[in-house]
């Protein structure tokens, strides 16, 4: 094994769509649908997904929205959507004009990998940046119970044809910073990913989205309205840029 780990995704893409098979996307996928109609986003509205990895969810949303287009930074991942529209790309650094989406979605904790307030920050002046006025942006963030509860000092191993995940994950509270490394084991070789994230609380978020423009609409848990945050894995907030 080499002591150099491999870029995050980049093994992992291969296997991804197989551990990610229990995600509810359908039903992210039915929020989303109802947080548009409310918010007036029609179908022919262009709309950004960030971190859409192999497009798990794009392809739940995509067809209903022509000018979808999905963005991830991991080229490997991009190459696996499916999505008709498709580029590689960096949260922070987006190559888009001004004002030019009606609508961004980035789920699946992907927000919690920019880990500092000054990459989460620059991610949310991009966001402003490239939505329409009263343009809507719909993320989430993982909370501290679920790294708590499913992560941290945790060991997860599951076994994928001949390929052994083994995923290693340690919660440091003081610095809020999620660290985890995946091994990819096979009779021949193994590749090493690290993956880091940092949990956010609602504060921070909260002073970040006014500093960029972003008012809250509304909050939920687990891509469920009304669903008690307290026992949440996921907090999901719509935002919207000032008109």
């Amino acid at each position: 094994m080499s002591s150099k780990p491999s870029k995050p995704y980049s093994t992992f893409s291969t296997l991804y769509n197989e551990i990610m098979q229990d995600v509810p996307y359908q039903r992210w996928a039915s929020y989303i649908f109802h947080t548009f109609d409310e918010a007036g986003i029609g179908t022919e509205d262009p709309v950004l997904e960030m971190a859409a990895g192999t497009g798990l969810l794009t392809e739940k949303i995509a067809p209903r929205y022509p000018n979808w287009i999905a963005s991830d930074i991991s080229r490997e991942m991009v190459l696996q959507n499916r999505a008709a529209g498709k580029i590689q790309t960096d949260m922070e650094n987006l190559p888009f004009a001004d004002g030019v989406f009606s609508a961004a979605v980035t789920a699946h904790d992907s927000v919690n990998y920019l880990a500092s307030l000054e990459k989460f920050s620059a991610h949310l002046s991009e966001v402003a940046r490239i939505l329409k006025p009263a343009g809507i942006y719909i993320f989430d963030v993982t909370t501290i119970r679920n790294v708590k509860q499913n992560f941290h000092n945790k060991e997860i191993r599951e076994k994928y044809g001949n390929v052994e995940l083994i995923w290693n994950n340690d919660y440091n509270p003081e610095t809020r910073i999620i660290e985890s490394e995946l091994l990819f084991v096979t009779p021949d070789d193994v590749k090493r990913e690290l993956h880091v994230q940092m949990v956010y609380t609602i504060k921070e978020i909260e002073i970040l989205l006014r500093k960029h423009g972003l008012r809250i609409i509304r909050k939920d848990a687990d891509y469920m309205r009304g669903n008690p945050a307290a026992f949440a894995r996921l907090l999901v907030f719509v935002v919207q840029k000032k008109g």
